[in-house]
């Protein structure tokens, strides 16, 4: 038995401890650890083959390095954070926390940024059109006309009426010129399609927000649901 030999047996080891660490969940297959261990086992096969070559086992072996190096550089790049704003960093917090950022903003981006001196966000009995997020300046809540409350900076309109499908139960309009932002209600909703970590960060968040509301509003007989 040549050195070639004993790299080709070393390589094919390799292969087989991969295959069963994948299976017994020691590993996972979107990893690097994974795809550095299929490089090491194709690279000793491809090593082996200058004993013997074989064309067919050959194109096996250069397409697992190829791949296995993408999907590393896959990893890598997606490590690296994103350019965002702080805007966009304190909504990604707020109203998907605990995703990653990257993952976030892939769902975020599909959003505008609005500055404007008065607009009107909701409509009460109205279908909620999109979320918004308040990331500076004030807006005033009403129902039936009267006022009854004030969202203030870094917080979310719409969220909960989002998440549960109904019509909003309050009005509200910009107090003050505000920067906000603001994402197509059916837009978010498929953007979150096929997402459940996204979808549970969401819906932990909304109701976050319902309960920080409850708080500030417990003398109120009805729960704002915007």
């Amino acid at each position: 038995m040549d050195i070639f030999q004993i790299i080709g047996i070393c390589g094919a080891l390799i292969y087989l401890g991969a295959y069963a660490s994948l299976q017994l969940g020691l590993l996972r297959g979107n990893s690097i650890p994974y795809a550095s261990i299929n490089i090491s086992a194709a690279s000793c096969i491809l090593i082996s083959m200058f004993s013997e070559f074989n064309m067919g086992s050959a194109i096996i072996q250069i397409s697992f390095i190829t791949l296995s190096s993408l999907s590393i550089l896959r990893f890598l790049i997606a490590k690296i954070p994103p350019s965002v704003t702080m805007d966009e960093k304190n909504l990604a917090d707020k109203l998907l926390p605990g995703v990653p950022l990257r993952r976030a903003m892939s769902v975020l981006r599909k959003g505008e940024w609005h500055i404007a001196d008065t607009a009107i966000l909701t409509v009460e009995n109205e279908p909620l059109e999109a979320i918004y997020y308040l990331a500076c300046g004030s807006a005033s809540v009403s129902r039936k006309g009267n006022k009854i409350g004030t969202v203030r900076e870094n917080e979310l309109i719409g969220d909960m009426g989002v998440l549960q499908n109904v019509p909003a139960s309050a009005s509200v309009q910009l107090a003050q010129p505000s920067r906000y932002y603001a994402i197509d209600a059916d837009t978010f909703r498929a953007a979150l399609n096929g997402k459940e970590d996204i979808r549970m960060s969401f819906q932990g968040s909304a109701l976050s927000a319902m309960s920080a509301r409850l708080r500030r509003a417990n003398r109120l007989e009805t729960v704002i649901v915007i």
